[in-house]
């Protein structure tokens, strides 16, 4: 997609909690956001963010945006995938953070 490669672990944590992460490792804010630009390819599990969904959708979440997950994802528990990018998943752009 003519983006760069870089093997890096998965897994989701609160932001405060990456950021100390990334300090530790004397990384700033700035290099946690370009780094959370990786996602502009890919693909998350619904099991991955369904806790934010079920049984109530999480507040700060776009209400739009919760919808539409949940067409994908109708089941706390359900198998499916989607696009981590949705705006243009298969590209390395910057449209991830708009």
């Amino acid at each position: 997609a003519g983006g760069p490669f870089y093997l890096i672990a998965l897994g989701r944590t609160e932001d405060g909690m990456l950021i100390h992460s990334f300090a530790t490792k004397n990384l700033t804010t700035t290099d946690v956001v370009a780094l959370s630009g990786g996602h502009t390819i890919g693909v998350s599990h619904c099991t991955s963010f369904t806790d934010r969904l079920y049984p109530t959708q999480d507040p700060t979440m776009d209400q739009t945006f919760g919808n539409n997950l949940k067409l994908t994802c109708p089941a706390p528990d359900t198998d499916n995938t989607t696009n981590m990018d949705i705006r243009s998943p298969n590209l390395f752009d910057n449209k991830y953070f708009c």
